[in-house]
């Protein structure tokens, strides 16, 4: 009995502490952290400085993805062959023999220039490209890659 009067005691007590009115719990003097307008990332080496940009083919060495000069006359779907298509977590085609994900360029030479096409989507059954502002959906076909311009054709 002793036991249940203390607890009840407690209880009243944590109660009235407890309620305290809102302009109580208003707070004075908030804590501020000012920062500079530009700071530095702290994931950064100290010190560290970016580069400036270079062009794309400087920097990577890879063809440009746009190369106006370039006539689009390629750039049809008989011109690619992709072969196979794997639709899991990662999206991956084999086009013309290699092993491309959607947003990675495929290198192609024309006209003795190196260009880009980029692979813009994979889907069940086609690949979406594209080159300087077109689109073309190339269909999952079997076979080898395309053969060179001015080959005869082959047969089946």
């Amino acid at each position: 009995m002793k036991l249940m009067k203390a607890i009840l005691l407690c209880l009243l007590l944590a109660g009235s502490l407890s309620a305290q009115t809102v302009e109580e719990l208003q707070v004075e003097k908030r804590s501020a952290f000012p920062y500079p307008a530009v700071e530095r990332n702290p994931f950064l080496p100290i010190g560290w400085v970016k580069p400036e940009p270079k062009s794309e083919q400087q920097s990577t060495g890879k063809p440009v993805a746009v190369a106006p000069s370039i006539s689009t006359a390629f750039f049809r779907p008989e011109a690619f062959a992709v072969t196979s298509i794997s639709t899991g977590s990662t999206r991956v085609a084999v086009i013309n023999g290699r092993i491309y994900n959607e947003g990675e360029l495929l290198p192609m030479n024309v006209q003795g220039q190196s260009v880009a096409v980029l692979v813009a989507a994979i889907r069940d059954g086609k690949v979406t490209l594209r080159f300087s502002g077109k689109e073309i959906q190339v269909p999952l076909r079997a076979g080898a890659p395309p053969a060179k311009p001015g080959a005869p054709p082959a047969k089946r």
